[in-house]
This record gives structure tokens, sequence and C-alpha cells, in this order.
């Protein structure tokens, strides 16, 4: 599996625990991460929009994630691919205004979704948790230079949308 990690995700995804509450049983370190993620991007100079937020996330798992952005920007819009169909099924499940799609990073296509079901052609956040860590190393530079492709660059200053500046985040969480 270290030479397909796609593979291994998708066997994996159907052989976890059942039943397995990713809200109730997240680690301590989980649960730190998401209070410094709260913080992080609600006490910055240009905090995440509480409104009508754009949220992309690569890997989403069982949906802890997806849960926690839809507890704290509940207005947002909430969009995601893993590669697992039980992480999938678990994500809608927990918050079923989500849009989740079963496909790794490497060969998503952000194009037909945003042409055909609506998508935003960028996001005003995009997040991935523990995903990077699964890449393969010659992949690397190429997956984060799709997943900054996805933030959203706008700007009333002409400087800074000149230079593409982008006016959203990339978050990458990693342990």
């Amino acid at each position: 599996y270290y030479d397909d990690p796609d593979a291994y995700w998708r066997w994996a995804g159907q052989h976890m625990a059942q039943p397995w509450d990713p809200i109730a049983n997240a680690s301590p370190a989980q649960a730190q991460a998401e209070a410094d993620l709260l913080e992080c991007l609600s006490g910055t100079h240009r905090p995440l929009n509480r409104g009508k937020a754009t949220i992309f996330e690569v890997g989403c798992g069982r949906g802890r994630l997806a849960h926690f952005f839809h507890r704290n920007w509940p207005s947002g819009q909430y969009y995601a691919i893993d590669v697992g169909p039980l992480q999938v099924e678990e994500t809608m499940r927990l918050v079923p205004t989500a849009e989740v799609f079963e496909s790794s990073i490497q060969s998503f296509d952000l194009a037909p979704l945003t042409n055909h079901r609506g998508w935003p052609d960028a996001f005003d956040l995009v997040v991935s948790s523990e995903v990077m860590m699964h890449i393969k190393p010659a992949e690397i530079r190429n997956t984060l230079g799709k997943l900054l492709s996805m933030v959203r660059r706008e700007s009333l200053d002409i400087d800074a949308a000149i230079s593409g500046f982008p006016s959203g985040y990339l978050l990458l969480i990693e342990w």
C-alpha cells in the first residue's frame, strides 16, 4: 500500500471499526486542534466569514471537521472529497447539507462540479487534515499547487489582485 495510498485508503475505509463517533471519540489532540483552528480562523485580521463561507476539505474522513465547520459556520457551504466510500457516507450522515464526493486529490477535477453542479470555482477555505503525510513525496508539490489553486483570490486592491494574493485560506493540519 505504500506505493498506492489511494488503494490503502479505499481498503482502510471499508475496514474501520463501526460504530465510531468522530465527535465523541475525538482524541485530545484533535479536540485541541479544533480549538486552535477556531481561534485561528476567528481571530485573524481577516477572519473567515461567518456568513456564506465556502469550505472545501480534502480527505474529510468520517466528518469530524465537517461537523466542526457546520457547527461554527452554520450558514457556510461545505464541500469535500475522500478516497473512502465509508468516509463519504459518514460525512454526509453527520452533515446532510454537505456535498461530498469519492475522489483522491490527485484525480479530483473541480471544473465539472463548477459547471454542472454549481460548486464555486474557488473557496474561502481549503483545508486538508492528516492527508499530506499520505501523499507520495513525488506528488506533494503538484498536490499543494492544486490545493492553492482552489483558494479564492479576489481583492479590491488592484496591486494585490494583480499579484494573485489570495483572499481565502489554505490550511494544512498535520501531526
